[in-house]
Order: structure tokens, then sequence, then C-alpha cells
């Protein structure tokens, strides 16, 4: 899928969810933190770096949803924007797997400090929650959640890279 694509159906996933919330049947909110960083290098397009997440589902179709296994493949870009491609794995109340995989950004280039800030070691994040749009793809064997199988989500929250805290809303774009 070209990027311009992708942009063209983020935008008209954010507007179709609007100000949706995980109270909607088809929407669920994680919170979690990224644990300590493992720095890849620099390649080509950025910063590539590698963070375990932890979390859990705290609303929605999912609440009390576990994450057993999560990493951000991540990649600060020479703008200071940061591209975010997410896998997890969450675990239902009832032991049911759930996976996840999410891509999108953080950061707007006129807020977010450039590639090079990286490289100072007195570099220090804003404590800012920034903003995160994308997309995620959900798939499963359990039978309550079938239409995940088939059903692209939205996804809408904040990253604190201060403090690595995160929340995201996830909404089904359609049902």
């Amino acid at each position: 899928m070209t990027k311009r694509l992708l942009a063209t159906l983020l935008i008209a996933t954010l507007a179709i969810v609007g100000a949706a919330t995980a109270d909607a049947p088809t929407c669920f909110t994680i919170e979690g933190v990224g644990l300590e960083p493992d720095f890849v290098g620099v390649v080509n397009e950025g910063l590539r770096l590698e963070q375990r997440m932890e979390g859990s589902v705290v609303e929605g179709f999912l609440a009390g949803s576990i994450g057993q296994s999560g990493t951000n493949y991540a990649l600060v870009r020479h703008d200071g924007v940061i591209e975010i491609e997410v896998r997890t794995l969450l675990v239902d109340p009832d032991g049911a797997p759930v996976t996840i995989a999410l891509r999108g950004y953080t950061g707007d280039p006129t807020t977010m400090p450039p590639l090079e800030a990286y490289f100072d070691p007195d570099f220090v994040p804003a404590d800012v929650d920034t903003p995160f749009h994308g997309a995620a793809w959900l798939q499963t064997m359990a039978p309550q959640y079938a239409f995940v199988n088939h059903t692209v989500f939205a996804a809408t929250g904040t990253i604190n890279h201060f403090t690595s805290q995160i929340r995201v809303t996830y909404c089904a774009i359609a049902e």
C-alpha cells in the first residue's frame, strides 16, 4: 500500500471515527509503558530502535486483556517524526489470544527534536504527551472476536517520550 493511499485511508478513518470513545462496542483503549529501548543504529531513513512494551486494555470490548508480549520497531526520522510499528499479543481474561499489528506516526516536525538531538549525551525528551495516529489490524481464533479478522482499526492517542507512557484508543472503521 502506498504512503499516499495509507494517508488517505487514515484521514478518512479519523473523519469516520471522529470523537469515538472506548465505550463504543468496537473500540478499546490500551495503556502501557515502553521499556528501555535497544538502539539498532543509524540507517538511511534515520535512527532505528526496538523497544519492548508492557500494557493492558483498560476500556472497551477487550477490557482486562493483558499484553503478553509487544515490541515497537521505531524509526526516528531526520525531521524528528517517529514512525511506529508495533506487534503485540493480548490475552483476554478468558485466555483468548488477540494479536495486533499497528503502524503510525507520533510527533510533528515543527515540535519534535531533530534526529541529531538524540545523539547528544545530555538530551532528554520533553515531558509532554505527543499525539499519535495510526492504523491497526487484529487477528484471533476466538469466535467472540471474529469480526476483528476483517476489520481495520483507527488508532489515536498519546505517547510521552520522557516517561514512555502510552495511551491509545482503537476503533473499528466499519462494522
